[in-house]
């Protein structure tokens, strides 16, 4: 559920006021840490950031509307917001982690059109407080990574976020590359807890109840520009075994 609650969150991977709470089966168990601070301003900085970034921009401006409204489930200390929030009349930043809120409110003091509150993506949203609300493009970036059935509560969960206009844009980590990393770096590979491959990612997305409209793919390798190239040709997906990152656009299957 989404409240006003000050409390904090991390994570194991590198992945204001608050305002009015919302709502969000509580599963069995938590992997978040609720006192670690994760996804800062700076790491904007990083090349391989800025070309997901781009990624991101290119499928919000085919599959979205400036008059939309927006929402990032699982913000953290800010990472994703201004790659986001610019591109929406208004928009909310949710994170289970009060301390990583209160970072990202201080450091983007112009983005006046956005709120910050509280979510546990494990409490599944009902009908939300105030009774209803849903946006209309709802993100969640560096989350479905975790071990359990954390990935596929939060997708199910996610539903109920979602205006029936709208879509979620989400990614998720990927198998080949990740096994590479392991084999090469060994222990010293910090990467996610669950990887997918395509078919899994989109087999998941399904049977959480999802059409999936459009995917990109990440390469580390790449930079900024060259990925620009490639989304707007739609040729990233043409060779997804080597990529980093996998990016769907999803809209509720039951939705015209």
């Amino acid at each position: 559920m989404i409240n006003t609650t000050v409390a904090n969150r991390s994570r194991p991977f590198s992945r204001g006021v608050m305002h009015t709470p919302i709502s969000a089966q509580i599963a069995p168990l938590q992997p978040t840490d609720p006192h670690i601070i994760w996804g800062r301003r700076s790491d904007r900085l990083d090349r391989r950031f800025q070309a997901r970034a781009n990624t991101v921009e290119y499928l919000i401006s085919r599959w979205t509307a400036p008059d939309w409204c927006g929402v990032d489930v699982s913000g953290g200390a800010g990472r994703w917001l201004t790659t986001l929030a610019p591109h929406f009349r208004h928009f909310t930043h949710l994170d289970l982690s009060p301390e990583a809120l209160h970072v990202a409110r201080n450091d983007h003091p112009e983005l006046l059109h956005v709120e910050y509150a509280i979510v546990d993506l494990l409490k599944p949203t009902e009908q939300g407080s105030p009774p209803g609300r849903t946006w209309d493009a709802v993100f969640c970036f560096d989350t479905l990574l975790y071990r359990g059935e954390f990935v596929e509560n939060v997708l199910r969960n996610m539903r109920a976020f979602i205006s029936p206009r709208g879509v979620a844009i989400i990614d998720m980590p990927m198998q080949f590359r990740a096994s590479i990393s392991r084999r090469v770096k060994g222990q010293r590979y910090p990467g996610p807890e669950r990887k997918f491959s395509p078919y899994a990612a989109l087999a998941m997305a399904r049977e959480a109840g999802y059409t999936c409209l459009e995917t990109a793919f990440h390469y580390s390798e790449l930079s900024a520009p060259s990925h620009r190239a490639l989304i707007k040709r739609g040729l990233t997906g043409w060779i997804p075994w080597p990529s980093t990152w996998m990016y769907l656009v999803l809209r509720v299957a039951d939705q015209p």
